[in-house]
């Protein structure tokens, strides 16, 4: 089980940060792909971000609607 964690106080300092991380909704796929990147298919840690970014396009894409549009910055 992944858990998602702040500091209190991250709302107030930055209220973007906040909202992307209550929008990331992670499924077992996702965990298990982000594994699977390193562990069997070897890659480094950047090459895999990328390629799970790429994965869950749509996904993250979601996460990041209306999350620090330029008024909120």
């Amino acid at each position: 089980m992944v858990k998602k964690a702040a500091w209190p106080g991250l709302a107030t300092y930055n209220q973007c940060a906040f909202d992307l991380l209550k929008n990331i909704n992670l499924n077992s796929k996702m965990i298990s792909e982000a594994s699977a990147l390193l562990v069997v298919d070897r890659l480094t840690e950047s090459q895999a971000v990328t390629a799970w970014l790429n994965m869950f396009k749509q996904d993250v894409d979601i996460w990041m609607q209306a999350v620090c549009s330029d008024s909120r910055k």
